[in-house]
């Protein structure tokens, strides 16, 4: 089952997940950093768009997509404050020896202790302890291409492409 949201902030997720897939297949690290804050931010807008509807709460709880959208408020929170290469790592490839050299990077979701340091005010958010929960559980070290669409899939939007 997936959460109904705003047609617009359905939309919005959308084009932003199509710029970061393009993005990340042009491997241009530039474009990569605006569209992956951009995804985020519309990726926390349909979450927000949600939090008073009844039962949404437990929705998200019940579903591993879900529960993805508490971990992504965390980094939300940090790119507000810092540039997303601070909570990102790119991770070199493999050069395959073919007639041209193919080479893929990855990039990871920062482990948490390698995160900025949070607001002494923000820690003290009665969500906090969910968020980094949620964050090391189903973040910390793994594939930001695989985690954004995961979490945007709850909304059931993906890439326009994979329709």
């Amino acid at each position: 089952m997936w959460s109904e949201i705003d047609p617009h902030a359905r939309h919005g997720l959308t084009l932003a997940l199509d710029r970061l897939e393009q993005a990340r297949l042009a491997d241009n690290e530039v474009d990569w950093f605006v569209s992956a804050s951009e995804t985020i931010f519309w990726l926390m807008l349909a979450d927000e768009l949600c939090w008073q509807r009844p039962g949404y709460d437990e929705e998200t709880r019940a579903d591993p997509r879900g529960c993805k959208l508490s971990g992504f408020r965390y980094l939300w929170n940090l790119i507000k404050h810092h540039p997303i290469i601070a909570v990102t790592d790119f991770v070199p490839g493999t050069a395959w020896p073919i007639r041209w050299s193919v080479v893929w990077q990855e990039t990871h979701w920062k482990a948490r202790k390698d995160l900025p340091v949070v607001d002494a005010w923000y820690t003290k958010s009665k969500r906090y302890p969910e968020q980094i929960a949620a964050y090391d559980k189903w973040l910390a070290g793994q594939l930001v291409k695989v985690t954004v669409p995961a979490a945007a899939s709850f909304f059931d939007c993906r890439p326009s492409a994979y329709r």
